[in-house]
């Protein structure tokens, strides 16, 4: 999250009059939000019934300001309430100098910004179609993304296109050439003012061949003589990690970042179509949950989640009530977010503790 330099533009008309006062005046269009703006006005001469009226453009909201005399070289600061963001203000100066009466517009911008907020959930990241959802706090004048794709080759570089949904979220759709599988990529969002937010995202879903465990019927115990084949997945996980974690180092070299990534492994169960659906569901729970325990106790060092997906992502589509051995499987999956796709039709992973 970084704030760089803006661009604020204050249009203040001449406040010296042909007839009647002249005035010094002081004003910053910068407001820290919760501030108040200030107005400093200092007469040449002195002023009598001087009258301030100023409107914001957007929401009409009217501000007055009168003093009976203001003396030659006095300062006087006014200061109001400005809504957060971006407001125009339009107004008169009114007074009497020297026994003439002047008016005159006057007309500034203020700025009562901080800095870009653009927030993104893991959950509205789909890379697989090169698309994202995200909040931000203002409009967007631009989004730019670096990309490299899983054969360590730049896939993006400049601007990409963006536009804002009903429900006010800004969908970035990134467009990579085809058949590349974004796996790091650096963003940059600025608004109309120059303000500007980098995020890097970085998105590795492996999935860890393995030999099935072969449970007893019914039951989510795990039999002895299928620890060997758990051990083999236990080294095969360590050895990926191991892996993509040179690859992310080699891609936060050429981005100049620090992704910050924090991998997961998430363990999915599922069973065939053979007994009642909640039977099958909460038995591929605690398969599921089973096997992770067993990865945590025996070396795997990330977190892990599990869930039991029961009848629910068939590899094999099958009628109700059919034995298929194909069905009755697990799925082992490192990664940097959730893994989607058909064979994880829901998000309701449970963090092993």
């Amino acid at each position: 999250m970084r704030l760089f330099s803006f661009l604020a533009s204050l249009l203040l008309c001449n406040l010296a009059f042909a007839e009647g006062p002249i005035w010094e005046h002081q004003f910053d269009p910068n407001v820290p939000p919760g501030q108040k703006a200030k107005l400093t006005l200092r007469p040449q001469n002195q002023v009598h019934e001087m009258s301030l009226s100023l409107t914001e453009e957007k929401s009409g909201k009217t501000v007055n300001f009168k003093a009976k005399v203001l003396k030659a070289g006095e300062s006087k600061t006014y200061s109001w309430d400005v809504p957060k963001g971006i407001s125009n203000w339009r107004g008169e100066l009114t007074g009497s100098a020297d026994g003439a009466t002047s008016t005159a517009p006057i007309e500034f911008r203020i700025l009562s910004l901080g800095p870009l907020e653009i927030r993104i959930d893991k959950a509205d990241i789909d890379l697989d179609r090169g698309q994202l959802l995200l909040t931000s706090d203002r409009p967007l004048q631009q989004v730019e993304a670096i990309a490299f794709d899983q054969n360590g080759q730049k896939a993006l570089d400049g601007p990409v296109s963006f536009s804002v949904r009903e429900d006010g979220k800004t969908l970035v759709e990134l467009n990579p050439p085809k058949d590349a599988q974004l796996r790091m990529i650096k963003l940059k969002f600025t608004d109309e003012l120059g303000y500007w937010f980098a995020e890097t995202i970085a998105s590795w879903q492996v999935e860890i061949a393995h030999e099935e465990v072969v449970f007893e019927s019914g039951k989510a115990d795990i039999h002895p003589a299928e620890r060997p084949k758990l051990d083999r997945s236990v080294q095969s996980i360590q050895q990926t990690l191991a892996n993509i974690n040179k690859e992310l180092r080699r891609y936060e070299e050429a981005l100049g970042v620090r992704s910050g990534v924090e991998w997961r492994l998430y363990v999915a169960g599922y069973t065939d179509t053979v007994g009642q659906d909640q039977d099958n569901l909460a038995l591929s729970l605690k398969r599921a949950e089973a096997i992770a325990r067993y990865f945590k106790q025996h070396g795997v060092p990330v977190a892990i989640a599990y869930q039991g997906f029961g009848e629910k992502g068939l590899a094999v589509e099958t009628p109700d009530n059919t034995d298929e051995i194909r069905n009755r499987r697990a799925l082992y999956v490192l990664g940097s977010s959730m893994p989607s796709g058909k064979s994880f039709p829901a998000q309701n992973w449970k963090n092993l503790k």
